[in-house]
């Protein structure tokens, strides 16, 4: 009788910390950086980078600084981010599919 009850506890908690697990996933955030080159490996300062989420509607842009680099800070997790580059002179570029994932 005894374990019954412990197994009931036990269920009730699982239950408990599923409701509300997905609520704290939404608090935690990463980040996505990266450098944008040219066909040469040289850097391409001020491209414009755009971060956006189809799933959740999150637009984010960002300008290359001097050595082609860029950042998106407290970005919350996902699966399904898409980063966009466009830089005058260059075609532009996406990468599709990028994951967030906390670790």
């Amino acid at each position: 009788m005894r374990n019954r009850k412990l197994m009931h506890v036990l269920s009730i908690l699982a239950l408990f910390m599923a409701g509300i697990s997905q609520p704290l996933m939404a608090d935690i955030t990463g980040a996505i950086l990266g450098i944008v080159t040219d066909p040469s490996g040289a850097a391409v300062p001020g491209a414009r980078v755009t971060l956006t989420n189809p799933d959740t509607a999150l637009s984010r842009n960002a300008t290359t600084d001097s050595t082609g680099s860029y950042e998106f800070l407290s970005v919350p997790v996902g699966e399904h981010y898409v980063v966009a580059v466009e830089a005058s002179g260059f075609q532009k570029s996406t990468r599709s599919d990028v994951k967030l994932l906390p670790s």
